[in-house]
């Protein structure tokens, strides 16, 4: 991408709710064709030789939201239909939405990122759906402005 290109932008709205994440997602020029996708609720916390395995297994045929496992510092974790079928996933209903939120923000920003084909870097818009007793939590997600993630496939 030359240096003066402009980055894609995706708007996100986002619930990360205990029985599943549910997120509506468009690229912000063709809005119009919004999509709405769902991943299961489960979610497992993985030692880094699971990843290791599941980066030698390429499993091309699955949907993206059927075989996501994100990390973020020194933590991965199996989200959705991966953490219930191939690890044996929990809800997780005993932590507050706000402490998995982050995880399955991850796992629905990259099932984005393969769906709609995006390069290495593009611009996020996302709107999180949190219940009132936990909007003290915002916080959680860091600044309102700027977040950086990387995602790689």
């Amino acid at each position: 991408m030359a240096h003066n290109e402009k980055l894609p932008t995706v708007i996100l709205a986002l619930d990360t709710g205990g029985e599943g994440t549910k997120f509506i997602y468009a690229n912000a020029n063709q809005v119009q064709a919004a999509t709405s996708c769902y991943m299961e609720p489960q979610m497992v916390k993985l030692p880094h030789s699971a990843i290791a395995q599941l980066q030698g297994n390429k499993i091309s045929v699955a949907l993206p939201e059927n075989m996501c496992w994100v990390g973020f510092g020194q933590e991965f974790y199996a989200v959705g239909y991966l953490a219930s079928s191939r690890f044996q996933g929990s809800r997780a209903l005993s932590k507050s939405k706000v402490e998995t939120a982050i995880y399955k923000a991850l796992g629905a920003i990259w099932v984005i990122k393969r769906k709609l084909d995006l390069g290495a870097k593009f611009t996020l818009d996302v709107a999180v759906v949190l219940p009132p007793c936990e909007l003290s939590d915002k916080s959680y997600f860091g600044s309102p402005n700027y977040v950086m993630i990387f995602i790689s496939c």
